[in-house]
């Protein structure tokens, strides 16, 4: 029989397994989450007299999770506390991949630009499906506010238009001047009534808004410029990235496409 301070001392650990479990179980996935739960049960079930083989079994699986934890981090190239330059350095060494459904699997398809992480995202429904390095804008911080500020806009959009013969070998046409923005700019005296009133109906209707008013337009999502791709921020106000990723995302994208461009 084992006494009472070391049992106290087991069911301490069972207890410090408990969490264990659901922090490196709870990131790994259903699978190996379930199996943790099973193998807590499994603890908790025993009789007194397997008391003394729990606490070898509990050293050893606390270790084996913190391996696995590892190996997968490893595995996957990213980490728990990975900051948004480290993340556009990974996405940046990532080898060139399609997305992980085909085109004819998509169903509803959504764009997510996160400009921070410089990161532009493929959305199939709530399915991530692909994520690619993004160049912006000269001025990056802060949405585009008027023509020539440098600056990319922020909030939801959708794509307007095609261009198969864009200098800079594909470009996706995204609908800024959005509703707000129009609103925005003749509260403060950028624009008219009149322009105001365009906009506002370009956008209720889908279609590509005024290009050419004091708020600026024209912002694509296109490839290279030469060698300038998604490595650097060097437009005047469109999202860039590498011609072969831009081949990927021409194929997915139609007209309409929602486009979603946050700060983060």
């Amino acid at each position: 029989m084992m006494d009472k301070n070391k049992r106290y001392t087991v069911w301490n650990r069972i207890s410090i397994f408990f969490v264990c479990a659901i922090l490196f179980a709870g990131s790994a996935g259903c699978g190996r989450k379930n199996a943790a739960e099973e193998k807590i049960k499994s603890y908790t079930d025993r009789g007194s007299s397997e008391i003394d083989d729990i606490d070898n079994y509990l050293r050893s699986d606390i270790k084996d999770m913190k391996e696995n934890k590892i190996k997968d981090t490893k595995e996957s190239g990213q980490s728990a506390t990975e900051t948004p330059d480290e993340k556009t350095k990974r996405l940046r060494a990532e080898a060139i991949s399609a997305p992980s459904v085909s085109v004819d699997e998509v169903t509803d398809l959504h764009i997510e630009i996160h400009k921070k992480q410089h990161a532009l995202q493929l959305w199939n429904e709530e399915k991530l499906i692909a994520e690619y390095p993004v160049g912006l804008a000269k001025n990056p911080t802060g949405a585009k506010e008027k023509e020539g500020d440098n600056k990319n806009p922020e909030g939801s959009y959708y794509i307007c238009n095609k261009n198969s013969r864009s200098q800079y070998h594909l470009a996706l046409g995204i609908s800024y001047p959005n509703i707000e923005d129009a609103n925005r700019g003749y509260e403060e005296g950028l624009i008219n009534e009149s322009e105001k009133n365009s906009l506002v109906y370009a956008n209720e209707h889908g279609k590509k808004p005024d290009w050419y008013t004091a708020l600026g337009g024209e912002i694509m999502i296109h490839g290279q410029k030469g060698e300038q791709g998604s490595e650097s921020d060097w437009t005047r106000g469109c999202f860039a990235v590498d011609n072969e990723i831009m081949d990927f995302i021409w194929d997915y994208v139609e007209v309409g496409t929602p486009v979603l461009i946050t700060a983060d």
